[in-house]
Order: C-alpha cells, then sequence, then structure tokens
C-alpha cells in the first residue's frame, strides 16, 4: 500500500491510511491485523504495531485501509507517498 495520508487524532492516535487497487496489488490486502506489525519504507524502514485497521470501499472498485499504528517517535519520518509492507513470521 502506498501511504495517501497521515493523521493525529488526540483520542485515537496516528492513522495512515492508503488506497489499494485491486487490479494489481492484492497482496496490499494481506497488511496484517490487530497485533500484528509491518514495514514502512521511508528514508530507511520503521516498524509499527497495529492497533486497528478499517477497510472501505470506492465506487470505483477500490479499497481504502486506514491503519491506526503505535505512538512511536519514527511516527515523524514517515511521509505521504510511502510504502507499506506487512511482516510475515514463520
Amino acid at each position: 500500500m502506498t501511504i495517501g495520508s497521515i493523521v493525529y487524532l488526540k483520542e485515537k492516535g496516528h492513522i495512515i491510511s492508503g488506497s489499494v487497487d485491486l487490479n494489481g496489488e492484492e497482496k496490499a490486502l494481506d497488511i496484517g491485523n490487530k497485533g500484528s506489525e509491518i514495514l514502512i519504507k521511508s528514508d530507511v524502514f520503521y516498524k509499527f504495531w497495529i492497533k486497528d485497521i478499517r477497510i472501505s470501499t470506492s465506487i470505483a472498485g477500490n479499497l481504502s485501509l486506514g491503519i491506526l499504528v503505535n505512538d512511536s517517535e519514527s511516527i515523524a519520518h514517515i511521509k505521504v507517498g510511502d510504502k507499506v509492507y506487512s511482516i510475515i513470521n514463520d
């Protein structure tokens, strides 16, 4: 998933959102669940825990993912356009 926006809500925390085009990014839906980890590639890789995840659809057929992540000083290094990857544990 490519990050489309990053917002901070005082009552929830940092939310990272982006769209997934189902015609080419089916694997992007394997981001994870609550409690799993994601990597965000900016200038380096940053690791975050998923506190919550929401999925919504659009008329155009895209899915939007909203990922509530743990509080971390690393969030200051994340920007729109960065990529989000899941961490696969064996």
